[in-house]
């Protein structure tokens, strides 16, 4: 599953937090997470947890493990 992520927010950084099963996943599953622009990969559980600069945007690719 792919997710994008935007804050449209031009002077504040944002912290997102998503629950898994809102985005159909299975909430207590483990998700390799990795960062499509920077390649970076960590591991969720539960709920996916973003922090953004202002008008900072990124895609992840989430895959069970």
């Amino acid at each position: 599953m792919y997710v994008a992520v935007f804050n449209y927010s031009e002077s504040e950084p944002a912290a997102m937090k998503v629950e898994l099963a809102r985005l159909g996943l299975e909430g207590t599953g483990t998700y390799e997470v990795t960062d499509l622009w920077t390649g970076a990969s960590r591991e969720v559980r539960g709920v996916l947890e973003v922090a953004l600069t202002p008008a900072q945007s990124v895609i992840l690719h989430l895959k069970r493990r």
